[in-house]
């Protein structure tokens, strides 16, 4: 890729502009969700395979980068990858975070949140969101036994070279991104049943290729129960107000010493990263929607 100038606004690192950062982009076509969000330490792009992670927990005070970190997900997916790879399942009771995407053409939406408009906010709609959900990769994981592979790449792969026919009811399985804002609330209104769903997709959607990011500003064990824990094994925390919030988002205090807005650290067993969240602005998100 061709270097781009620095940008001098002082937001810090945009997100438009760290694709120029690394002259070898190669490992970029190994990934099969590639998400750029920020630099670490020393300075090098930080990007993680959303497809390996498979799915994210993300938690912080109000305020501290994390919808920000949201939309950079969501912004590198859109540059990296076509609607025909890749759909998304936006979920957000605040109706005001991610409204930014209600413009994207329909073609970037999985099937299951048709009727319920591209973000889905009403509580009655995200339960039936997430029936939708499990019934889509009940329904993949009959087409995987039908076509005798383990998984989506594997399923794809056969697709691509011929060997699956669409009178058979195949054809190609994209990548299903969900992401749901502020999980506390949604916890709280939708009850037990809510976050059962949740936790049944994590414990089996990856073999179909659908992948969960979860949002909370309250971390709490009422919130991140142990079924959660277990599940969201990669998870990128922010300024907390406790130590036993930090504690129990990345089995460290460390979050609660975070200072500035975008600072956080990733999570990933055994190990723990500090990354600066790039900043992107919602004129560069516009003007990406824009363009698709």
């Amino acid at each position: 890729m061709s270097k781009l100038k620095k940008d001098n606004r002082p937001a810090g690192l945009l997100l438009s502009r760290i694709y120029g950062i690394e002259n070898d982009a190669s490992h970029l076509s190994e990934m099969c969700l590639p998400c750029a969000v920020g630099r670490t330490g020393v300075g090098k792009v930080f990007m993680f395979d959303l497809a390996v992670l498979p799915h994210l927990l993300v938690a912080g005070t109000t305020g501290s980068g994390k919808t920000v970190f949201i939309k950079n997900v969501v912004y590198s997916l859109l540059k990296l990858k076509m609607p025909g790879q890749m759909k998304f399942v936006f979920i957000d009771p605040k109706r005001c975070e991610l409204d930014i995407f209600n413009k994207l053409p329909d073609c970037y939406f999985a099937e299951v949140s048709d009727g319920y408009g591209p973000v889905v906010s009403d509580i009655e709609d995200v339960t039936q969101i997430l029936r939708n959900l499990c019934r889509l990769m009940d329904d993949r994981y009959d087409l995987l036994k039908l076509a005798d592979v383990r998984n989506i790449v594997e399923y794809d792969t056969k697709w691509v070279d011929g060997q699956l026919s669409s009178a058979d009811g195949h054809g190609y399985m994209p990548y299903v991104v969900v992401i749901i804002d502020e999980f506390a609330d949604l916890l709280m209104i939708a009850g037990d049943r809510f976050e059962e769903r949740v936790i049944r997709l994590a414990q089996l959607a990856r073999a179909v290729g659908i992948h969960l990011i979860i949002s909370t500003q309250r971390p709490t064990k009422s919130v991140i129960t142990d079924g959660i824990i277990a599940n969201f094994q990669c998870r990128a925390a922010f300024r907390m107000q406790r130590k036993a919030d930090s504690n129990r988002v990345i089995d460290s205090p460390k979050a609660f010493s975070l200072s500035g807005p975008g600072e956080m650290l990733f999570y990933r067993y055994p190990n723990l990263q500090l990354v600066q969240c790039a900043m992107i602005e919602d004129y560069d998100i516009e003007r990406l929607v824009s363009a698709v």
